[in-house]
C-alpha cells in the first residue's frame, strides 16, 4: 500500500495489531486471502508457502481450498494467543517486514479457534443453520454467498471470541446469488425476490444487534459503521404487477436483441462493442489505433503501445466516442450518446486516477451512459460459434456502478457508538470512504503513521467544539476529492476539450486544466498535513486561524475557476 506522499504505508489492521488489538475480515478485499492461485506470488503460495497441505490441497482440488482458506482471516497482535499457531503475517503486508504478528487465513484455520466446541463450522447470526458453501460443506460460502446472515454469524463469533475490530462485506441484495443456473441473475426494483432478499437483510441485521447485545456489546461500548462502496443505477424498464404476488412487480428476464422491440418491462444493461459500433474511419482519418478497454459502465480506454494524448489516432478516437450515439434499447431504440463525460491524463490526474505505475493509467477514460455495459466483443450469444450481437439487452445484469452519475456517487453511511453525536439522517453534510478511517481513528484515539487522504467528519462527532477545522476539512474536500466540485468542474471542461476537433482550443484547456490542478495538488498536501498533525489541547491543529481562513480562500479560488473554466469552454 502506498501513502498520499508516496511512503509504504502498512497494512489496513496494522494500526490497530500495534494498539494491541485482534483484527477480523470476513470477506473483505486486502485482508483476507483473496484466490488460491499457487503460482509464486499468489496467495496461498505467498503465505502458506509451496508444498505445503495448504499449497497441495489448492493444487488438488481448489474448490475446496477456496472453502477452507479464502475470505476469512483474523490478524493478531503480538501479545494474542489466538493466532499461536498461525502463520507470520509479513507476507501480507511487505516481505521482510515481519513484526513477530501472526495470522489465521480461512475457515479451516480459523473456525475451531473462535467456536466455543471448537467446531469446523459456524452458525449463521440466527443460530438456525451452518455457515457453508455451495456443496454444503462448512467453510467460506464465496463472495457472492456473503449474504447478510453468513457474514454477520462469522463477525458476531468472531466478536464473542474477543476479537475486537472486524470488517466485514456483504454481497448486494439485487441479484439472485442462489440462482439455479449458477449465474447471478439480476432482480428489478419490486420483484418479489428482491423483496425478499431485504426483508432476510434486514432480519440478520436485527438478529446481528439483538445477539451482540446479549454479549454486552452495544452503541454505549462498540462503534459500528455501515457503508456502501458505490451506489448503482438500475437498467430496465418498468415492472409490471405480478399477479402471483401482488404487490410485487415483475421483468422480462430474457436477453433482447431486436431492439425497436424490447418489452417494456425487459431487465438488463444494454451491452455494447464499441469496436463495432464505432463509425468507420473516412479515408482522411487518421489510421484508428488498437485499443482495449476494461469493460465498464466507465471504460478506461488502452492504446496500444500508450501513444501520447496529441497522437492524431488518439485524438480522433476520443472525438468519435464524444459524438457516438447508438439505439437505446430500453426506451424504443431511439438513439441516445453513449458518453456522458471524459477525461485524458491530464484531468484523470485531478480525479487521481495516476498512479505510479505508467501501465496503469488509461490513456483516457468514457464515462458513458450508466445503463450500458461497454466491451470490445458481442455479448449475446446462443453459443461459442454465434458471432452474437453488437448490442443487445443482457437479463443477467441490471445494476450499474462504477461511473460519475449521483445515484452511483452518492452513498449510504451510518455510525453509532461512543463519541458519535446522535442527528439522524444528514443529507448536508459532504464526505467520501476516505474520510471513514480517519474518523474511525479520531473516535478510538488512533492514529495511523502515515498521512490519511481523508479527514475525520468532526460533523459527526459529539463534543467537537473547533468550527475551524469543519470549516478547512470541507474545503480539503471538496477541492480535492474526486466526486468534489473541483474536480467534477474540470471534468466538464475536459469533456468539452476531449470532444473538441478545434486542437486550439483543446489545447487551451488542458493547459488551464493541468495548471489549475497543480495549484490543488500543492494546497491539498498542505492542508492534508495540517488535518493529520496531532490535535492541540485547544483543538486547533490547523495552524493559526489566519492560515486556515487563507487555505479555505484558496480552495474556494481554485474552484471558482474550474467553475469558470467548464462554463467558458
Amino acid at each position: 500500500m502506498v501513502g498520499p506522499n508516496g511512503e509504504t504505508a502498512p497494512a489496513p489492521w496494522q494500526t490497530y495489531t500495534t494498539a494491541g488489538c485482534d483484527v477480523g475480515g470476513v470477506s473483505t478485499a486486502n485482508i483476507v486471502l483473496e484466490n488460491t492461485s499457487t503460482a509464486p506470488t499468489g496467495d496461498i503460495t505467498k503465505v502458506f508457502g509451496s508444498g505445503s497441505p495448504e499449497f497441495n490441497e489448492a493444487v488438488a482440488n481448489p474448490s475446496l481450498a477456496q472453502t477452507d482458506f479464502v475470505g476469512y482471516a483474523i490478524h493478531c497482535s503480538t501479545a494474542s494467543a489466538l493466532c499461536a499457531s498461525g502463520k507470520p503475517d509479513d507476507t501480507t503486508i511487505v516481505p521482510g517486514s515481519n513484526d513477530g504478528s501472526k495470522a489465521l487465513f480461512g475457515a479451516k484455520n480459523i473456525n475451531p479457534a473462535i467456536t466455543p466446541d471448537h467446531n469446523a463450522c459456524v452458525k449463521t447470526v440466527d443460530k438456525t443453520a451452518n455457515v457453508t458453501d455451495t456443496a454444503g460443506r462448512c467453510g467460506f460460502p464465496g463472495f457472492d454467498g456473503a449474504s447478510a446472515a453468513n457474514t454477520l454469524g462469522v463477525v458476531a463469533q468472531m466478536q464473542e471470541a474477543g476479537v475486537p475490530v472486524t470488517f466485514a462485506y456483504i454481497s448486494d441484495a439485487h441479484d439472485n446469488h442462489r440462482d439455479p443456473s449458477g449465474r447471478n441473475v439480476a432482480f428489478g426494483p419490486g420483484e418479489k425476490g428482491y423483496r425478499d432478499e431485504l426483508a432476510s437483510y434486514d432480519a440478520a441485521f436485527q438478529s446481528f444487534f439483538t445477539r451482540l447485545a446479549a454479549d454486552g456489546i452495544d452503541k454505549s461500548n462498540a462503534l459500528f459503521v455501515v457503508t456502501a462502496d458505490e451506489g448503482d443505477v438500475f437498467a430496465g424498464g418498468q415492472g409490471t404487477p405480478d399477479p402471483a404476488n401482488p404487490g410485487s412487480l415483475t421483468y422480462t428476464h430474457a436477453n433482447c436483441t431486436v431492439l425497436t422491440a424490447c418489452p417494456s418491462n425487459q431487465i438488463g444493461e444494454i451491452n455494447a462493442n464499441l469496436k463495432a459500433l464505432l463509425p468507420a474511419p473516412l479515408p482522411t482519418d487518421p489510421p484508428r489505433p488498437l485499443f482495449d478497454i476494461h469493460f465498464d459502465s466507465a471504460p478506461t480506454f488502452y492504446v496500444n503501445g500508450q501513444p501520447g494524448r496529441y497522437d492524431t489516432g488518439v485524438r480522433k478516437l476520443e472525438q468519435d466516442l464524444s459524438a457516438l450515439s447508438v439505439p437505446d434499447a430500453l426506451n424504443g431504440g431511439a438513439p441516445t450518446k453513449v458518453s456522458e463525460m471524459m477525461a485524458d491524463t491530464v484531468a484523470e490526474k485531478t480525479l487521481h486516477m495516476v498512479t505510479g505505475d505508467s501501465n496503469r493509467t488509461p490513456t483516457f477514460t468514457m464515462f458513458g451512459d450508466p445503463r450500458f455495459f461497454f466491451t470490445t466483443t458481442n455479448q449475446c450469444k446462443a453459443s461459442a460459434a454465434d458471432p452474437g450481437f453488437a448490442e443487445c439487452v443482457d437479463y443477467h445484469f441490471a445494476w450499474s456502478h462504477g461511473d460519475v452519475q449521483d445515484p452511483i456517487a452518492n452513498t449510504w453511511l451510518g455510525l453509532v457508538g461512543p463519541g458519535v453525536r446522535r442527528g439522524g439522517i444528514n443529507t448536508t453534510t459532504w464526505s467520501d470512504h476516505t474520510d471513514i478511517r480517519p474518523t474511525i481513528n479520531t473516535l478510538v484515539g488512533l492514529s495511523d503513521n502515515y498521512e490519511d487522504d481523508g479527514r475525520a467528519i468532526t460533523q459527526i462527532l459529539s463534543g467537537e467544539g473547533d468550527r475551524s477545522s469543519t470549516k478547512l476539512g470541507d474545503a480539503y474536500k471538496q477541492v480535492n476529492a474526486p466526486f468534489g466540485q473541483f474536480a467534477m468542474e474540470i471534468l466538464k471542461a475536459s469533456t468539452k476539450a476531449l470532444a473538441s476537433t478545434d486542437p486550439l482550443k483543446y489545447d487551451t484547456i488542458e493547459t488551464k486544466i493541468g495548471n489549475l490542478t497543480a495549484q490543488r495538488d500543492t494546497l491539498a498536501a498542505q492542508i492534508r498535513t495540517a488535518l493529520n498533525a496531532p490535535r492541540s489541547e485547544e483543538g486547533d491543529n490547523e495552524g493559526s486561524g489566519d492560515q486556515t481562513k487563507r487555505w479555505v480562500k484558496q480552495a474556494q479560488d481554485l474552484i471558482a475557476q474550474a467553475q469558470a473554466l467548464a462554463s467558458s469552454s
